[in-house]
């Protein structure tokens, strides 16, 4: 899978009352994934990764590139397969060469631990209700 970043990724650190401490996108931040664009739109929360603290000093959520960033959009869209996110996430973080060893790890943990959070998503509705949920997220 090819991975190209059309744009930088510009976040800021928030406090939201409904979603508590996360990253939010202050620009949309564009992708190319195998031919196909992709834009995580601005006002997007991110926490990074899901990554247990009492794992930071191994792998924290800041050491794995922007993959979280698309990843959460995709988990939270709905748009393709948990699979493809799942691969997405591992192609871009071997296009930000994060070394394997950590790569490797947080790969499996998505692949073997996100089908709860993939069907949450699902269970919430259908793609637009996700997209206009993330409209209101960002309020």
């Amino acid at each position: 899978m090819k991975v190209e970043y059309l744009t930088e990724l510009d976040v800021r650190f928030q406090v939201n009352p409904n979603q508590g401490r996360r990253w939010q996108l202050i620009a949309p931040f564009r992708l190319v994934i195998d031919g196909a664009k992709f834009e995580v739109p601005i006002l997007f929360w991110t926490d990074f990764a899901s990554i247990p603290r009492l794992l930071w000093p191994l792998i924290s959520p800041y050491d794995i590139g922007k993959g979280p960033i698309i990843h959460d959009y995709g988990y939270f869209t709905g748009i393709g397969s948990k699979n493809f996110w799942d691969q997405v996430l591992s192609a871009c973080m071997e296009t930000d060469q994060i070394t394997p060893w950590k790569l490797s790890p947080v790969y499996h943990a998505v692949d073997w631990f996100g089908g709860p959070v993939w069907s949450n998503y699902r269970k919430q509705g259908s793609t637009t209700n996700q997209i206009d949920r993330l409209k209101t997220r960002s309020k």
